[in-house]
């Protein structure tokens, strides 16, 4: 436990001097984002109101988009609906145990609320770690206490934030609803569309939806900003509040070193110094192919990970998904079109979105949109890289398409599917939890 806590005060230093604490090797190159996306979005809810439940999370499944739930422990009436927004990939964080202003209480009641709390949730749902934090009242607490115990801490500062945080235990939030600054749609869409030039985080702090809280927010208005960051999903990368703290200490710390480079394949070791019980996001990388390479496919530790070429600066390069510290990644040349290539990046392309629910049990939706009408192929496969299913295969009709899965036969896991568009092949990983 000592060794990591020494080893997060120094990544934090580096973050707060906007210094990488690892090395990449050329000609590799790592997303600001995940999926070179330019801004990261998360919404986080404070406080586990029934709404949240009723309202919220009905809402973000439907869009397959991960929330953060920022609960005070000794307030939950229900762990089991915590459990099971847990298991749908939305993130169960600590918001202390009784919801004290941290400015009126003394030192050793902020440690026993930052550190209980996490410790409660992690009793109730032992599957996950509780790495983040949310002041109460955004009023800071003890501070070795919290890094001790937690990646990322959350205030409300009412800004966008870096994407290389001055502090990752004072990470700005925006305020929704009455008593905040974004209300409407156009709102959100406005601080978003400006969070995309600087490839900042925007962080929305919201507490009820249904008008019977603390600044309610309007649902419609919610939805809104989801419509519109449903069709932008290359441009904006929504994702919890502790998976995104996790990809920017992994971008800061993370080693890429090729160690093998052949006619037909590349092995790249991909590794970090973090704690890998809780550092376990993949970050997205590139490499340009090899002269002569038509296209590749990339795994880790023999396992398909989500990869396509496309086309930078006028050459072929692979952008590809890696653990740290998961495996070897083998990028693998193929000469087949079907792995593809963005022959215009300027113009719109086959996509997938992720899945959602993800994680599911039994059923979840896929999605994949043609800007064109064409032949597309929508197959699942195991961890092993086996089809085990394929669930689109024809002629489709431009325009977005959505493929319902009921994995009721299929043993709990890991698996992909890949879409096969045109010149393009995504391939994303979902998990069944049974």
């Amino acid at each position: 436990m000592k060794r990591k806590i020494v080893l997060t005060a120094a990544l934090l230093l580096a973050a707060a001097s906007g210094l990488r604490s690892g090395t990449i090797d050329a000609p590799y190159t790592i997303g600001t984002w995940h999926g070179f996306r330019l801004s990261a979005v998360t919404y986080t809810f404070d406080d586990n109101t029934p709404d949240h439940f009723q309202t919220v999370l009905p809402m973000f499944n439907e869009f397959g988009f991960p929330v953060t739930l920022f609960a005070v422990t000794d307030w939950v009436t229900d762990w089991s609906a915590l459990r099971a927004a847990s298991a749908q990939g939305h993130e169960v964080a600590s918001h202390s145990v009784t919801h004290p202003n941290f400015g009126n209480i003394g030192k050793a009641q902020q440690i026993a609320e930052i550190q209980n709390s996490k410790t409660v949730i992690e009793t109730q749902i032992p599957d996950r770690k509780c790495v983040t934090h949310a002041y109460p009242y955004c009023v800071t607490g003890n501070d070795s206490a919290m890094r001790a115990n937690y990646i990322a801490g959350r205030i409300c500062s009412g800004s966008n934030e870096s994407s290389n945080p001055a502090n990752m235990m004072w990470l700005s939030s925006i305020v929704t609803g009455d008593q905040g600054s974004v209300r409407t749609t156009a709102n959100f869409t406005s601080r978003m569309k400006g969070a995309v030039k600087g490839k900042q985080w925007v962080v929305w702090l919201t507490h009820c939806v249904d008008g019977s809280g603390w600044s309610p927010t309007s649902p419609s208005e919610i939805r809104g900003s989801l419509e519109y960051l449903h069709t932008r999903q290359d441009t904006f990368w929504v994702a919890t509040f502790g998976n995104v703290a996790r990809y920017i200490l992994e971008r800061k710390a993370v080693n890429v070193h090729e160690t093998a480079s052949g006619d037909t394949t590349i092995t790249v070791q991909v590794t970090d110094t973090l704690d890998n019980a809780v550092f376990d996001h993949p970050v997205t990388l590139r490499r340009p192919l090899p002269e002569g390479w038509p296209f590749a496919v990339a795994s880790q530790a023999g396992v398909p990970v989500e990869s396509k070429v496309i086309d930078v600066d006028g050459g072929k390069s692979i952008q590809f998904d890696a653990v740290p510290d998961a495996g070897d990644v083998v990028i693998s040349r193929r000469e087949s079109a079907a792995v593809g290539v963005r022959a215009n990046p300027g113009q719109p392309m086959p996509r997938s979105c992720q899945n959602y629910p993800n994680p599911f049990n039994p059923a979840t939706t896929i999605e994949f949109s043609l800007p064109r009408s064409g032949n597309a192929e929508l197959t699942l496969m195991d961890a092993t890289g086996r089809t085990v299913a394929r669930l689109a295969d024809g002629f489709h009709e431009a325009g977005t398409h959505r493929v319902s899965l009921d994995a009721s036969g299929l043993p709990g896991g890991v698996y992909f599917y890949r879409l096969n568009a045109g010149s393009i092949t995504e391939t994303k990983k979902l998990v069944l939890v049974k």
